[in-house]
């Protein structure tokens, strides 16, 4: 499965990036990088990263978090059927230490979008009660990505009232609820992306056919 799964965008349709690496200026980078982790530590504020969108000033408090291979296809489905602006952690300021660096956005964030899109039952179930408490490291849950500790994150560290799981194509609510053990309410959890995979493919019908 992991070997599987399609990149479903590279660019976002609604928030492309607004610089190349040929249009930075680097001889004032360092400075301006200085200054936005600054602001972060100091005043808690966010800031998209500066390779891609010139360390822009976040408009919202609203994270998704997901498999890589959905993150921008998600983000905006989110935004056209909700309307909501969330970001992408890949594609913020983030301190060296990549864990601290999810953290802070976790943490601080007013509203977390799960998508369960590529994370089977077994591991969603590991990452929470199968685990059953906070881990400290990614290689504490028997998952092969990244996605798994941050939901342990997520339900452990009491954000659960501010996040919501979207199943995905493979699936269902009930079995996204019994797997997380029944902790999460059924109306945190939505099947309201189950087609976005089905959409890819039939857009990318032609492409697929000639691989």
């Amino acid at each position: 499965m992991e070997n599987k799964l399609p990149v479903t965008r590279y660019i976002s349709k609604y928030f492309p990036p607004i610089v190349t690496r040929d249009s930075i200026d680097f001889s004032t980078y360092p400075k301006r990088l200085e200054e936005a982790l600054r602001l972060m530590q100091t005043e808690g504020r966010w800031f998209e990263d500066g390779h891609n969108y010139n360390f822009r000033p976040a408009t919202t408090k609203n994270i998704i978090l997901g498999r890589y291979q959905f993150y921008i296809q998600f983000a905006d489905f989110m935004n056209q059927r909700y309307g909501i602006r969330s970001y992408l952690l890949d594609f913020m300021t983030r301190y060296e230490d990549g864990l601290q660096s999810l953290l802070f956005y976790i943490e601080s964030a007013e509203r977390i979008d799960i998508n369960l899109e590529g994370v089977n039952r077994r591991h969603l179930g590991q990452a929470t009660i199968g685990l059953g408490r906070l881990a400290n490291h990614m290689s504490e849950i028997e998952a092969p990505y990244a996605t798994a500790w941050e939901i342990n994150q997520v339900f452990y560290r009491n954000h659960l009232k501010r996040t919501w799981f979207h199943t995905g194509r493979e699936m269902s609510r009930r079995q996204a609820f019994l797997s997380m053990g029944r902790v999460v309410s059924r109306d945190r959890i939505r099947n309201d992306n189950r087609w976005l995979l089905a959409d890819y493919k039939r857009e990318n019908k032609d492409l697929i056919e000639l691989q």
